[in-house]
C-alpha cells in the first residue's frame, strides 16, 4: 500500500484536569525530571513526528507554553473556547490536520513500552504497515470495562496483535459490553480497550465535521459515533500495544507512573531499595 506517512500529532489539553496532570513532574529513564507533557512530546519527536498541535484554553496555554519552549518549533496551539468534549477538541484542529494522517494521544496517560520501540512509535509503524486508521488496544478484565472505551473485532489471519475492529463503545456498562461479539483469543472475562492512542486518517476528521453540522444533541462529546461511522466507511484496525498505559486520573495514578518508569529505568535497584526501606519502616512502626 502507498500513502502519506504520519508526521503530525494532536493532543487535546483543554479539559479541567488538564491544567495540572500533564504538568506533573516524573523522572525519566535517564533519572532526570521532566513534566508528563514534556515526556510525551519527546517521545513523539523521537518517533518521527515533526508537527504537534495542542488544543488548549487560555489557562492551559499560559502554563504549558513555557514548559514546552524547547520544542516550540514543533508546536502549534489551537484554542477550544467551549469545552464540549474530546471529539469537539479534535474537531477544533480539523483545519490544522489539513487532510493528513495524524497521531492522537490523550494528555493524562503515561505510556510505557515493554520493547525498545516506544508505544507511539509502535502505532506509527502500524499505520505505515496498514495505511489506515489504527487504535492502540490492550486487554483488560471485566472490572475495568466501565472506565474505558471497549472495542470488538476479528483478529487478522497470521497476525497475533492486529484486529479489524467492528464495534467501539465508550465507557459502557458491563451488561452492554457483554453483548459485543467475543474476540477470538481472549479469555471469557477479557475485553479489548482503547488506550487513548491512535493514528487516524483524514477521513476521521471529515466525519467529525459532518457530525458537527448535525443539529441534534452533542455528537462530538464522545468519539464512539465518529469511530462507528469510520468503521462503516473505511477500516479501523486495533493494534495490541507491547507495553502499558497508566491513567494519571486514577487513584495514585501519578505515583504508579513514577514507580513503573523507575522500575523500567537503569536506576531500578535504587527504587527497589527505597521501596523496601519504606516497607520495613512501616512494618516496624505502623506509621511514619
Amino acid at each position: 500500500m502507498t500513502g502519506p506517512k504520519v508526521d503530525k500529532a494532536l493532543i487535546p489539553m483543554a479539559g479541567a484536569r488538564h491544567v495540572t496532570l500533564p504538568l506533573q513532574t516524573v523522572l525519566g529513564s535517564d533519572g532526570l525530571p521532566s513534566t508528563v507533557i514534556q515526556h510525551q512530546v519527546s517521545e513523539l519527536v523521537a518517533a518521527g513526528i515533526e508537527q504537534i498541535c495542542l488544543v488548549v484554553t487560555d489557562t492551559v496555554h499560559a502554563l504549558v507554553a513555557p514548559v514546552l519552549a524547547p520544542f516550540a518549533h514543533h508546536i502549534t496551539y489551537i484554542w477550544q473556547t467551549e469545552l464540549l468534549g474530546f471529539g469537539h477538541a479534535l474537531w477544533c484542529a480539523r483545519d490544522w490536520v489539513a487532510g493528513d494522517p495524524v497521531v492522537v494521544q490523550v494528555c493524562d496517560h503515561v505510556f510505557l513500552s515493554s520493547v525498545p520501540a516506544s508505544c507511539v512509535r509502535q502505532v506509527v509503524e502500524a499505520w505505515s504497515l496498514r495505511r489506515a486508521s489504527v487504535c492502540a488496544v490492550k486487554r483488560i478484565r471485566e472490572a475495568e470495562v466501565p472506565r474505558v472505551g471497549v472495542v470488538s473485532g476479528k483478529r487478522l489471519t497470521g497476525s497475533g496483535d492486529t484486529y479489524l475492529l467492528e464495534a467501539f463503545l465508550e465507557k459502557p456498562s458491563l451488561t452492554k459490553a457483554e453483548l459485543l461479539p467475543h474476540v477470538p483469543g481472549l479469555g471469557s472475562s477479557e475485553y479489548l480497550c482503547s488506550t487513548g492512542l491512535f493514528a487516524l486518517s483524514p477521513g476521521f476528521f471529515e466525519i467529525l465535521d459532518e457530525l458537527h453540522q448535525k443539529p441534534e444533541g452533542e455528537p462530538l462529546r464522545w468519539l464512539a459515533p465518529a469511530f462507528t461511522e469510520l468503521m462503516r466507511r473505511e477500516s479501523l484496525f486495533g493494534f495490541e500495544l507491547q507495553g502499558r498505559r497508566i491513567n494519571l486520573e486514577e487513584p495514585f495514578g501519578l505515583l504508579r507512573a513514577q514507580v513503573a518508569m523507575g522500575l523500567a529505568s537503569p536506576h531500578r535497584d535504587v527504587l527497589l531499595s527505597l521501596l523496601l526501606e519504606e516497607s520495613v519502616r512501616l512494618n516496624r512502626t505502623g506509621r511514619d
